[in-house]
């Protein structure tokens, strides 16, 4: 693997190298982890998401969180850790 130049370099570098998941924060909460909730997929996801290789989570800075939007992404990074 070579050294990127860019933040841009370095995410097509590693999408290309390692299967992967890229979400925006705000869409995961709202509408995949709300929706998958709802509908009892909840377990099936945070397991596809804690076994992929690469995790990329944009736009921190944007979206307010709940506290159930937090407990969530705490389960994901937790299991992801283990």
């Amino acid at each position: 693997m070579t050294i990127p130049d860019t933040a841009r370099d370095m995410f097509e570098t590693l999408a290309r190298d390692y299967a992967h998941i890229s979400a925006e924060i705000a869409a995961l909460d709202e509408k995949l982890l709300a929706l998958a909730r709802l509908d009892g997929r909840f377990p099936r996801l945070v397991d596809k998401l804690v076994r992929v290789q690469l995790l990329i989570l944009d736009d921190w800075g944007t979206p307010s969180l709940t506290d159930q939007q937090r407990l969530d992404l705490l389960e994901i990074f937790r299991d992801r850790d283990a």
